[in-house]
């Protein structure tokens, strides 16, 4: 039997540049490849006569056990991660061969095969060992393994009674995980007519099941359905999609939730399952942060408006907890303190400290690594035209194609003050402004980036004019020489505060008075003017809201 290698020249040299090393902290500090070493050997200790494990069920009338066909081939694929194991794989593989009826229903003897997440998972059996897919079994019994799995892709909901939530789901898939294995069995084949594009109904409805945190879902949510991120489905959701060009966003995306997701000891949990921390989502997500890190260095351009994200420290830190975390007989636990050694945490744990992906298993090439868009931002107001009383709208237009955008927030701020914020649907927020003050206003917009796309930060000018003043003046037409006239001024300006200012009477530039306003008026008594006629200029000075205005008038003495 043929047996694929692991990581190529270019990624182990990668991987010898970093410190992939437990804590010296640890209370019990083993090197990485011991751990690898006592892990294999556990795994290969528990098999049931050297080629399968068993699961157990309790129901009413006792203890069941049954052949575990779908755990065996995780078993084989951690193995092959481990290095060597040459003769156990070849059992294991052996006796898979044997259980593709049991295990996948391909010829739905039971009335609800073909199971697609089965077939996958057997093709990828086939795939990694050096098989063929399209004829894996036994000698009289090989089944076309991905030939089913290609047929069986639902065309829309509950298509002939098979479970299908939508179309391009594959046929009885019932999770994320069946249809990402799916994706990366047709990817992994030798033949070309096998492979995908990001627009085959299968991947563009594993897109459909990216929430707006970038994570997976494990259910097969249509739209409309709540979207709860789960780390397990994302980790195989990464391995699947960087196979596939034109998904560096969706890489990208789930990038981001995989950091966040971290926690600070570098083990995961898995809130979508209900779970704490443990060395099962910890070694699904660390392949997941491998692949990220291994396809970035795989050298696959990048698109315009486009910045790569390379998560190598958070590849890192779940490598190093692994290693450092107490095992029972040379396997890891369920989960963290647990009393005793899990055959599947084990399975999910040790590729990642062997540090071996199913790239690396399968030896697909990266077609996408994990990007970033870099959007573009607009905005636009209403009213077009600002003045201090104006209830201003401020729309503002993010757009980064292929990229999450919604849910996304924006800000306004004017210096450090935040005028508003508001999150984004459909593309688009519009955010109502406190009224601004009068002059030259410089708005600072800024979109505080999503899952996949950058941080953006605009300038936006805004002229903002005072309200327009009239004046009215009340005055004698003709005085005396003798007289000192007095003038009654008032100002008037629409929604804006007229009880400030200052009235000033000028002859030519002389000035002959002037008066403060109060309530919109103001009252001036001006000197004794010369004989003949006099053109006078009233003005007024304005206020913070309130427009200044000049009024001449003529006033004649005699």
């Amino acid at each position: 039997m043929k047996i694929r290698t692991t990581a190529g020249v270019a990624v182990a040299a990668l991987i010898g540049s970093l410190c992939l090393t437990a804590p010296a902290t640890a209370a019990t500090t083993h090197s990485r490849t011991t751990v690898t070493s006592q892990g294999a050997a556990f795994l290969g200790s528990n098999l049931v006569g050297g080629t399968h494990y068993t699961g157990s069920y309790v129901d009413q009338s006792g203890t069941h056990t049954y052949d575990d066909q779908g755990l065996t081939a995780d078993g084989l694929f951690a193995l092959l991660a481990a290095g060597g194991n040459t003769t156990t794989v070849t059992n294991i593989t052996d006796w898979l061969k044997t259980q593709v009826d049991a295990y996948a229903d391909i010829d739905n003897a039971d009335h609800y095969g073909p199971y697609s997440g089965s077939l996958a998972k057997l093709a990828l059996v086939a795939e990694a060992t050096g098989g063929n897919p399209h004829s894996f079994g036994t000698d009289n019994t090989n089944k076309d393994l991905l030939g089913v799995l290609k047929s069986d892709v639902c065309t829309s909901a509950q298509v002939d009674g098979y479970t299908c939530s939508a179309a391009g789901d594959f046929y009885q898939a019932y999770s994320g995980i069946s249809q990402a294995l799916g994706v990366l069995a047709l990817q992994a084949s030798s033949v070309a007519s096998d492979h995908l594009t990001a627009t085959s109904p299968v991947v563009a409805r594993l897109h459909q099941l990216q929430c707006a945190d970038g994570g997976f879902s494990s259910d097969l949510i249509t739209a409309g359905q709540a979207c709860k991120s789960d780390v397990d489905t994302t980790a195989y959701a990464v391995q699947a999609l960087a196979t596939i060009k034109g998904t560096d966003l969706w890489l990208g995306a789930a990038a981001t939730y995989l950091e966040h997701a971290q926690h600070a000891n570098g083990l995961f949990a898995n809130p979508g399952a209900g779970s704490g921390e443990n060395p099962n989502s910890t070694g699904l997500a660390a392949q997941a942060l491998q692949t990220l890190v291994e396809s970035a260095y795989a050298g696959t351009p990048a698109a315009s408006g486009r910045i790569s994200t390379v998560p190598t420290a958070a590849w890192q830190r779940a490598v190093n907890a692994l290693v450092a975390m107490k095992r029972i007989g040379d396997g890891w636990p369920a989960s963290v303190g647990g009393a005793s050694a899990d055959i599947r945490a084990t399975t999910q744990a040790l590729p990642a400290v062997a540090l071996s992906t199913m790239h690396d298993l399968l030896g697909v090439p990266f077609a996408a690594t994990a990007r970033y868009a870099v959007p573009s931002l607009a905005v636009s107001r209403t009213p077009v035209k600002v003045r201090v009383t104006s209830k201003l709208h401020l729309t503002v237009t993010v757009t980064a194609p292929g990229a999450i955008v919604n849910g996304a927030k924006v800000t306004v701020k004017l210096g450090t003050k935040t005028l508003a914020t508001g999150t984004l649907a459909s593309g688009k927020a519009t955010l109502a402004l406190p009224k601004l003050p009068a002059g030259k206003r410089t708005l600072t917009v800024s979109y505080g980036g999503s899952a996949n796309t950058s941080t953006v930060t605009k300038s936006y000018t805004v002229n903002v004019a005072k309200i327009a003043s009239t004046l009215s003046v009340k005055y004698p037409k003709v005085v005396k020489t003798t007289t000192k006239a007095k003038f009654t001024v008032k100002v008037k300006a629409k929604g804006a505060t007229v009880n400030k200012g200052k009235i000033t009477v000028k002859l030519g530039t002389k000035t002959l008075a002037h008066g403060k306003v109060t309530a919109g008026k103001a009252v001036v008594k001006l000197s004794r003017l010369k004989k003949g006629k006099h053109h006078l200029k009233i003005k007024y000075s304005g206020t913070s809201t309130a427009a200044a205005k000049t009024k001449t008038i003529t006033i004649k003495v005699k």
